[in-house]
């Protein structure tokens, strides 16, 4: 298992890499946007202190990941656990705008789906039932 919690990290790293760069060009779509007058600069600046916000989040979570040993976990899920948890101190102290909490979930489900598909076919029996 403790293998499973490896690549786990490994494929999440690379999932939060490709996060950031999606936040980074949505960041200049919106400046852009502004240049051309299509957004004013008073929207793209708040637009901008939120994206920034986010990509700050993704970087907290990303130093998490990168800090956290594979080997003191039993299981992916209690891995996952543990990173949820760690990272809602972040979004509930307020420093972190909450819908980063979504992005981030969405990419461990995603990582751990790959990693574990018998769990993503469990998730989807208990949809059914």
């Amino acid at each position: 298992m403790k293998n499973a919690n490896k690549r786990f990290l490994q494929i999440l790293a690379v999932e939060l890499d490709d996060l950031y760069e999606d936040i980074e060009c949505m960041i200049g779509i919106c400046s852009e946007r502004n240049k051309i007058g299509i957004q004013s600069e008073r929207v793209f600046q708040e637009n901008e202190a939120v994206l920034k916000n986010e990509l700050l989040g993704i970087q907290n979570f990303r130093d998490l990941v990168n800090g956290t040993d594979p080997a003191c976990f039993q299981s992916v899920d209690e891995l996952i656990s543990h990173l949820r948890r760690e990272f809602s101190c972040f979004v509930d102290s307020g420093d972190i705008v909450p819908a980063t909490r979504i992005y981030l979930n969405r990419k461990i489900e995603k990582v751990a789906n790959y990693i574990l598909p018998s769990r993503q076919e469990m998730q989807r029996i208990l949809q059914i039932v």
